[in-house]
């Protein structure tokens, strides 16, 4: 098979091995499906970047604030669009006479010059309370006057901003978010895990699909409502010319040109056609003071992590000190990977990043769910990581990382799946050696089939709490040491609410037991 081929043959093994008990048979069990992966070409050279968990968390919360911001203040931005496309039309007699190009700028409603000056544009901002919002966020000295073009500015950023929010909990490509109209929100009911956001649109690439369907976050909704606020402005400026048929808000693209009348040199005939996107690296040039350039400087553990998925990334553009080179097709990656819950970012970091819908997103892709047209390149993308990032915990559990109660000779035991494989030739063997693995509070699991004790769940057997020996079929990641002791902070102070009689209160003491067991082990075998 083709590297494109094998990638979508993963897709539709997986997706009938989830239906396996429907279908009464499987090609590939969860094994071979892992040594279907592991012995698939690597998708290319240099493969997509994924974001550090820092970074992309940081991103996203920019994004956020961003589009919090606006909706606060929806209402005035969208009075001083209005007031400002009115003064132009006073001034110039008509709609079609303000968009002319062969208008007299000296007579534009905000110059003195004008028989219709209507004062300073600052004036208006300040009326409306808006000054401080298109200074906090856009280019200009807050010492220097703001001028009306600062309110175009400020929209076509925050449609630029809104897209990338929709591809950043989407996996849409850029391309494919541009082409977005104003119905593209739909909200599904899921018996079992309650209001499902999705985003419907077109796909660009493949197969040519006008109603695909991305599983997305309930903040995106959001950034569809910025847009829809941003295109119904300057669409109005078209509905205002009689050189203009402007169709209805939900027939086009939400991201449309800039129609405003003082904006020099708008290309309004051509608004409703295809937008080139800008590029995400070059942000500076479209949301200027989004992001804090000290923030998004690549550390050594952003650096650590982002090798351990990608280990293809190039040093010459990601290198300790350097900015993070942001790009669109790094979203589709990162939220792909993040989406597995590898354990490689911290739960809070993933609940934080996908608000709260980190598992419907997971279960929508990896099941199919059928009777719904997923977008399948997200699908198989998806797929493909969860693999990729089965095979790397794999790997790692032969490192120093993981440790066992027990020690290393019973930990080599465990790990020697397949004999006489040893302990180190797990690293080369990946999935092909088989090896169980499921992530626990404490580490992880290396049990054959399921845990009588819900050890998934819980932490009382993992560590011992109950009988003061730990299971013997896990091991410690002492890289959680800093959770651990701030859950055993939790539990504590939860132990102190909870009746000394009752049930949750010796449940409390078990886990409490288990975890300072687990601590104790990690701090042991570090000296």
């Amino acid at each position: 098979m083709t590297p494109a081929m094998s990638e979508h043959a993963l897709r539709d093994l997986h997706e009938l091995y989830e239906w396996r008990e429907q279908l009464g048979f499987m090609i590939l069990d969860k094994q071979g499906l892992r040594q279907f992966s592991a012995s698939m070409a690597p998708r290319n050279r240099r493969q997509t970047p994924y974001i550090p968990p820092r970074i992309w968390s940081y991103t996203l919360s920019r994004m956020h604030t961003f589009l919090q911001a606006y909706c606060a203040h929806q209402t005035s931005v969208e009075e001083c669009f209005t007031e400002c496309m009115e003064a132009y039309v006073s001034a110039f007699g008509s709609m079609d006479e303000a968009l002319s190009k062969k208008r007299t700028a000296a007579q534009a409603p905000y110059r003195l010059s004008s028989s219709d000056y209507r004062g300073k544009f600052q004036e208006t901002t300040d009326r409306l309370g808006i000054t401080n919002l298109l200074f906090d966020w856009g280019s200009r000295d807050p010492e220097k006057e703001l001028y009306v073009t600062a309110l175009s500015s400020f929209l076509t950023m925050a449609a630029n901003i809104s897209v990338a929010f929709i591809a950043s909990f989407t996996g849409m490509r850029i391309q494919e978010t541009l082409q977005l109209s104003s119905d593209c929100l739909i909200i599904e009911n899921d018996r079992n895990l309650g209001p499902i956001h999705l985003i419907k649109g077109p796909t660009t690439k493949t197969v040519k699909d006008r109603g695909a369907l991305w599983v997305t976050s309930q903040t995106v909704s959001l950034a569809v409502r910025v847009l829809r606020s941003v295109s119904s402005l300057r669409l109005e400026v078209l509905r205002r010319s009689s050189e203009f048929n402007a169709p209805d808000l939900d027939d086009i693209p939400l991201r449309i040109r800039a129609t405003e009348p003082w904006v020099h040199g708008a290309k309004r005939n051509s608004v409703l056609l295809g937008i080139d996107p800008p590029q995400y690296a070059d942000w500076r040039s479209w949301a200027p003071r989004l992001f804090d350039p000290e923030v998004i400087r690549i550390t050594k553990e952003d650096l650590d992590l982002a090798r351990l998925i990608t280990p293809s990334l190039n040093p010459k553009i990601f290198k300790e000190g350097r900015e993070w080179h942001l790009t669109w097709h790094q979203l589709r990656r990162t939220i792909a990977v993040n989406m597995t819950g590898s354990g490689l970012v911290s739960d809070a970091t993933l609940q934080y990043q996908l608000k709260h819908l980190c598992r419907a997103m997971s279960l929508y892709y990896s099941r199919g769910f059928s009777h719904l047209k997923l977008n399948r390149e997200v699908q198989a993308e998806y797929i493909r990581s969860v693999y990729e990032v089965l095979n790397l915990q794999l790997r790692r559990l032969a490192s120093d990382q993981f440790i066992s109660p027990y020690g290393q000779a019973h930990k080599e035991n465990l790990l020697r799946a397949l004999p006489p494989a040893q302990v180190n030739e797990l690293a080369r063997r990946g999935a092909s050696a088989g090896v169980p693995c499921r992530t626990t509070v404490l580490g992880v699991c290396l049990k054959a089939g399921p845990c009588p004790y819900g050890g998934i769940e819980t932490i009382i057997e993992c560590g011992g709490g109950r009988t003061g020996k730990p299971c013997s079929d896990g091991l410690i990641d002492r890289a959680k040491s800093h959770s651990l002791k701030n859950l055993g902070d939790l539990l504590q102070r939860e132990l102190l609410h909870t009746d000394p009689s009752s049930p949750e209160h010796e449940s409390l003491r078990a886990q409490i037991r288990s975890l300072d067991s687990t601590i104790e082990t990690i701090r042991n075998d570090e000296h």
